[in-house]
């Protein structure tokens, strides 16, 4: 029988895939921000209620997010689960692109 020295915890983040990302983070404006690092891995920071889809020039990276999650809220995403949510990409200017494309669809 297999038992783990130390019991399991949540990790602090959660990999998903861009289209999760559009769909389930970005366009209901649960984005805090965005860090994209080593140039092939973006990190997403969720807010913890949905805003308009502006983005916001004053967030800061350690802001809590134990705020009750809404009903409005897509219930696969949860913004207090986790620290942050990630995600592999190709290269920067595409995935600048593909965010551009989205933002454009808003218009």
């Amino acid at each position: 029988m297999f038992s783990p020295a130390m019991p399991s915890k949540p990790s602090g983040k959660k990999q998903i895939s861009f289209q999760e990302f559009k769909n389930n983070l970005l366009e209901p404006g649960l984005v805090d921000h965005i860090v994209i690092s080593n140039k092939f891995v973006v990190r997403v920071y969720v807010r913890s209620s949905p805003q308009n889809h502006c983005s916001s020039a004053d967030s800061t990276e350690g802001s809590e997010l134990d705020t009750p999650v809404s009903d409005t809220q897509p219930k696969a995403i949860i913004p207090s689960q986790y620290k942050y949510y990630y995600f592999n990409i190709g290269s920067v200017e595409t995935f600048e692109e593909k965010l551009e494309e989205a933002q454009e669809a808003w218009a």
